[in-house]
């Protein structure tokens, strides 16, 4: 029977500052040998690349076989420099927000005069809080991401990808659909990093991406990060298999997720943006990654069970993976958590449970 070659997908979720997770990861796999079923190879090129939020803008550079460039990013310049390299914002500090900052942003700063005036005037209250609604909703934003364009300008373009297909997911919040879309769809540059930005674009701490076009003509309005759909885009590598894959082909997928189910604790008293950003950033990325790979454990499980390397339902064709799944044991901090200390640590852990998860032979789900 002739051997089957060997194809290589990457699957990098989405995860804030936790992306630093993700480097130490690639770190090992693509400078260290790597046993896939009896067979060492050294992993110099993934075939595809598919991630979202901080997975698209790590990709987009391993995609481009830039790490290097990545990590002197990660770890020199955010380190050092802070996330200033990535976003300013006079409101987070670290990626912690100022809540004093925030709210006399958005507050109308009374004198004591008008202070009393508004305890006994129910047309003042309703006048003050006409004026903090309308502060918040012009507050596109709690920090500008410019910085980051000027990078992806600087770095990505279309004619650094060689032999892979990217692809990065990004939501439309017109209709609130999760969209995947290849870098091949992309008529140029500038759209392309639109895309990324898109794609890593977090609701409310940055504006929204107001449009995207493809070379099909297809466009998107108001596009912010596909994470909050789709933390793991680990379906859009599967479709993308799916369409191409060959019988002389088999596909290996590697998934670095920067989430665990195990978040550290919050302060005992926490602000109404430490709630926002535990629930709808840490748990709520959690959550969604641990029921995408259930559901794909489950199909794999049943498709071994019964002996078979595909199974076709009606269209839809179901296929047995061999798959890698490397993710922190433990959290070291939030998705917002930029402080050089806990990038740092993400990395070594990123590194270590790559070493150790690739020790095993053991390559299914």
């Amino acid at each position: 029977m002739k051997k089957k070659k060997k194809k290589l997908a990457l699957v990098l979720s989405g995860g804030g500052f936790k992306g630093a997770f993700q480097i130490g990861a690639l770190e090992y796999l693509l400078y260290n040998p790597v046993m896939i079923e009896n067979e060492v190879l050294d992993i110099n090129h993934f075939d595809i690349i598919s991630g979202v939020s901080v997975g698209s803008l790590n990709g987009a550079f391993v995609a481009t076989r830039q790490l290097e460039t990545l990590k002197e990013i990660w770890f020199d310049k955010i380190i050092h420099e802070g996330p200033d390299i990535v976003y300013t914002s006079k409101y987070l500090e670290h990626g912690k927000p100022d809540i004093k900052k925030i709210l006399t942003e958005l507050v109308p700063d009374l004198s004591i005069w008008q202070r009393l005036l508004l305890i006994f005037s129910r047309s003042r209250q309703e006048k003050f809080a006409r004026q903090v609604l309308k502060n918040f909703l012009d507050l596109e934003g709690l920090a500008d991401n410019t910085p980051l364009l000027e990078l992806l300008k600087k770095h990505v373009h279309l004619d650094k990808f060689k032999d892979v297909d990217y692809k990065m997911g990004f939501v439309s919040l017109r209709d609130g659909r999760y969209k995947s879309v290849s870098h091949h769809q992309l008529p140029n540059n500038k759209e392309l990093q639109k895309a990324i930005m898109a794609s890593s674009t977090m609701p409310v701490i940055w504006p929204p991406i107001p449009y995207i076009h493809t070379i099909a003509g297809e466009k998107f309005f108001d596009n912010v990060d596909g994470g909050i759909r789709n933390v793991t885009p680990l379906k859009d590598v599967i479709d993308e298999i799916n369409s191409r894959a060959k019988d002389d082909e088999e596909y290996y997928i590697i998934v670095i997720n920067c989430s665990t189910s195990s978040l550290p604790p919050i302060d005992p008293d926490p602000s109404i943006v430490d709630i926002a950003v535990r629930s709808m950033l840490d748990i709520t990325m959690a959550e969604i990654f641990k029921n995408d790979l259930e559901q794909f454990i489950w199909i794999n499980d049943m498709l071994r069970a019964q002996n078979l390397d595909k199974l076709k339902i009606d269209s839809k064709i179901y296929r047995r993976y061999k798959i890698k799944i490397i993710q922190p044991p433990r959290s070291l901090g939030g998705t917002l958590d930029a402080r050089p200390e806990i990038i740092k640590a993400w990395r070594q852990l990123g590194y270590d449970t790559a070493k150790k998860e690739t020790s095993t032979l053991d390559w299914n789900a």
